[in-house]
């Protein structure tokens, strides 16, 4: 019995002596803070460990290396919790900083945990430090964590692409406005989606998100983001995305032909092409529906032209206007006879402009009611009635001119006259 307790003392001593003969771990730094013992460091998910190890050797020694490990995750086959140094060596009284990084996965459970140091060589005992971790989920964490895409990949060139992102809220606190917004950069298309409100510790999928890949984009492979914003978009998380295009069956462009620039199509219906205003008056409106049936947006210019001399107009809401594929909208001429317009028929021109496109339409009005006062018909009368009342003064003249000579030659006829 003594000499079985001398072997296991004389085996303990030996045991020890070679885990002395290791460098010894004198300091720990997790994300620049020294750690004592007795800490709990609280550590997010999601968050790096930036470890820094100080070893102090007290006897030389070869094919040293450190490693740092969490154990304990439910999926550490497929997200490891380690990280490790490559081999070196040290002499006796020499020292060296190790350094080890550990990501903290957002789908690790909130719990304790120790943060493993261990520092061993090819052969023989090893020395492991424990450092306790508090990990916990951060106030604000939002992930996508899939994504779901239909058609799958590949997808034809000319079709409809739905993408379904749906995302996690990995944080303590509910989460409101969030952003997803999908981006196939080399296609240049791009679209949004909203979810109103996301609770914590909750997952939820947004509405498709539409995306129509262009005709002609050449078959093979792209990159595809998907990018989270909330907070007013101080907060961001992102996932990349790869997608198989293959050749579609409408594009007719060869590649030796240059792309052949879209035809501009465009509808326009007047709703009244002659209409009948008073003068003096309110005026009236010409409808004009315009409808864009070109494949891109269209900005048009709407004018009037040989209006001005006769009357006053104005198009509303406005003389520009922009519209999508498909889109239509409806302006006013409007049109308020001049005071001096002169009664009957006026024909004038609409004109509509856009991208490729030019429209003159003839319309008329017909104007009744007679000239309000103006100076230009104000000077003619004056003139016409100076003219009259010198005609009349003339003709006076002559009157008065003719009774003289008469009563002239009546007197001299009785002075001739001899009475006896």
């Amino acid at each position: 019995m003594k000499n079985y307790l001398w072997i296991v003392l004389v085996g303990l001593l030996l045991a020890t002596a070679m885990v002395r003969a290791l460098p010894e771990v004198t300091q720990v730094k997790i994300n620049g803070d020294v750690y004592e013992n007795g800490d709990s460091l609280v550590v997010e998910r999601g968050q790096t460990l930036n470890i820094r190890v100080k070893l102090q050797a007290n006897n030389t020694e070869n094919n040293i290396q450190v490693a740092a490990a969490i154990l304990g995750y439910e999926y550490s086959d497929y997200e490891e919790l380690s990280d490790s140094t490559s081999v070196f060596d040290m002499d006796e009284g020499d020292t060296i900083y190790k350094d080890l990084t550990v990501k903290v996965p957002d789908k690790v459970e909130r719990d304790y945990y120790d943060l493993r140091i261990v520092v061993g060589t090819r052969t023989g005992p090893a020395f492991e430090g424990l450092y306790r971790l508090h990990i916990v989920e951060p106030r604000h964490s939002v992930i996508i964590s899939d994504i779901v895409l239909s058609p799958g990949s590949p997808i034809q060139a000319g079709k409809a692409l739905l993408v379904i992102p749906r995302i996690k809220n990995m944080g303590s606190k509910d989460e409101t406005d969030i952003k997803l917004t999908v981006t196939i950069p080399d296609l240049g298309v791009s679209g949004s989606e909203y979810i109103d409100e996301l609770e914590a510790g909750k997952s939820k999928s947004t509405e498709e998100i539409y995306l129509k890949l262009p005709s002609c984009a050449k078959p093979g492979t792209y990159k595809m983001y998907v990018e989270l914003s909330y907070m007013d978009g101080y907060k961001e998380d992102a996932l990349t995305k790869e997608i198989t295009i293959i050749a579609g069956e409408v594009c007719e462009i060869t590649p030796t032909q240059p792309p052949a620039k879209p035809e501009a199509k465009s509808t326009i219906i007047v709703g009244s092409y002659s209409q009948t205003m008073s003068r003096p008056g309110p005026g009236v409106a010409y409808p004009v529906m315009i409808q864009n049936d070109g494949s891109s947006a269209q900005t048009y210019t709407i004018t009037v032209t040989n209006a001005e001399d006769w009357a006053d107009v104005k198009v509303s809401p406005s003389s520009v206007i922009i519209l999508s594929p498909g889109e239509a909208q409806t302006v006013y001429i409007y049109a308020v006879p001049k005071s001096n317009a002169a009664e009957g028929q006026h024909t004038f021109n609409i004109n509509v402009e856009g991208d490729g496109y030019k429209k003159q339409i003839p319309v008329s009005a017909v104007v009744s009611g007679r000239p309000g006062f103006s100076w230009a018909n104000a000077k003619q009368w004056l003139l016409m009635g100076v003219a009259v009342l010198v005609i009349v003064l003339i003709i006076l003249g002559i009157i008065l001119a003719v009774k003289k000579s008469g009563g002239k030659e009546s007197a001299n006829e009785e002075e001739g006259q001899s009475y006896y």
